[in-house]
Formats: C-alpha cells, sequence, structure tokens
C-alpha cells in the first residue's frame, strides 16, 4: 500500500516509511513497472495537493504506457545496468524492468537514492534509437562489445527510455 503520515491523524504506516510526493510518483510507477494493475493508498484525512498531482503524474506516466506495462511482454534481461566505470550498482538503489510490445521496448529505471544517479544501460541486443521520456533521442555507444546508452536518473526519480528495435 502507499500511505503518508499525518500530524493530525497520524499515520497508517511508520513515519520513515512515509512518502514525498516525488517517493508516491515513483512507486507508483514502480508498482506498474512490475504489471501490478491496482494499488491501494491509505494516506489518512489531509493528504494535501502535492500529493494530488504526483499521483495524476505518476497515473499519466502509466497510461501512456501501459500496452507495454499491460499488454507486452515482460524481458528484463534486455538491458543490465552498470556504474560509469562498469560495476553493477547497488541493489537497494536502483532497480529496473524492461517491457517489449511489437518492435519497442520500454526500459522504466529507478533511483532509490537521495542523489542523481549516473548509470549505464547495457543493451542485450541491437536497437535502432533511444529515446527518452520527452522524445530526445539518446547518445548510443556502439563502440564497445554491448551497445550502451550513459543515463542520469534524478534523486527519487525514474527515467523511461524506449528502445526501437
Amino acid at each position: 500500500a502507499l500511505s503518508r503520515a499525518n500530524a493530525s491523524q497520524g499515520s497508517y504506516t511508520t513515519p520513515k516509511e512515509s512518502l514525498s510526493p516525488a517517493r508516491l510518483t515513483q512507486k507508483t510507477l514502480l508498482c506498474a513497472a512490475q504489471g501490478v494493475r491496482k494499488v491501494n493508498l491509505f494516506p489518512g484525512r489531509y493528504i494535501d495537493g502535492q500529493h494530488h498531482l504526483a499521483l495524476g503524474e505518476a497515473s499519466r506516466t502509466i497510461w501512456e504506457n501501459e500496452r507495454f506495462y499491460y499488454r507486452g511482454q515482460r524481458e528484463d534481461a534486455l538491458v543490465s545496468l552498470t556504474t560509469t566505470d562498469g560495476r553493477a550498482p547497488d541493489r537497494e538503489a536502483t532497480a529496473h524492468t524492461a517491457w517489449t510490445h511489437d518492435k519497442e521496448s520500454l526500459v522504466t529505471v529507478f533511483n532509490f537514492t537521495a542523489t542523481p544517479l549516473p548509470l549505464r544501460l547495457d543493451l542485450a541486443v541491437p536497437v535502432a534509437a533511444v529515446t527518452d521520456e520527452d522524445g530526445q533521442v539518446l547518445a548510443l555507444d556502439t563502440g564497445l562489445e554491448r551497445p550502451v546508452v550513459p543515463i542520469t536518473i534524478p534523486a527519487h526519480g525514474t527515467r523511461l527510455l524506449t528502445l526501437q528495435r
């Protein structure tokens, strides 16, 4: 369940488990990226407007990508994440999913830390192009054994990358 503590009413969760608007957006997207179709929200009585905006943002993002999350085939092995120096990232710092629908794949990458996280997205398959959530084409380094896309994920943020094959 997604919830938030409230000073007036108390909390269904501990203060440490309470979610900021950014983390609420991220957690909602994480549920969709895992293929979850329904979430429960227990915010207490006094949820503020920032949380409504966060849920609206997450809902729009899910709606724009539901063909992947709910009608696609999950293929996490299409990509692996590494740090900029080639090491595996801390498993508690980041996660990713990959879903394929028709000839496109959507890679959703999460940063669970409070600082921006530079990573490399190592691709297991050749791709024609990689675009981000804003439609910008990203640089693709094909001079390595596997194609690599350098990305930075904002603090408590999420990046959605579409791979065109």
